[in-house]
């Protein structure tokens, strides 16, 4: 629904159930959860941010990033089942985007489960479903993102 906010930084919030950051823009707050990388990296002033609207039966929230690249491997990484928003942030905490594809596309499970949360058969689980994925992967294309019941 929406691919990006752009407008000015309004505050940054860490706690114990996330990292956050409120883009206002026209008059309206927005209020992101973002990964600890990308929470760390911006700073006061102008921001455009990447996003992804997340539609849940108890709530609505939006994840923002601030490149594309890593908002595009998000939904790719949610697409597989037992791989929720908390998971594919910590995934993109721990590994530059373009580690993680490295790890996919060459079965390096034992990496993956250096993320927190990540065991052994998760790893492999992401391997399985995401591989043809991402070998064929253009960070320019819009991705096309399958459920697996489409599959």
């Amino acid at each position: 629904m929406y691919d990006y906010i752009k407008g000015i930084l309004a505050a940054k919030t860490n706690s114990s159930k996330g990292t956050y950051i409120t883009v206002e823009t026209s008059g309206i707050g927005y209020l992101l959860e973002v990964t600890t990388r990308d929470f760390n990296e911006i700073s006061e002033g102008d921001i455009k941010v990447y996003t992804v609207l997340l539609h849940r039966e108890d709530k609505m929230s939006l994840c923002g990033f601030l490149h594309k690249e890593d908002r595009d491997i998000f939904n790719i990484l949610t697409s597989v089942s037992g791989v929720g928003a908390k998971m594919a942030l910590t995934l993109l905490d721990e590994f530059e985007s373009s580690e993680l594809i490295g790890f996919v596309i060459d079965g390096n499970y034992k990496e993956i489960t250096r993320a927190k949360g990540v065991g052994p058969k998760l790893a492999q689980k992401i391997i399985l479903e995401l591989k043809d994925k991402l070998m064929n992967y253009n960070n320019t294309a819009p991705i096309e993102i399958k459920s697996a019941s489409e599959q």
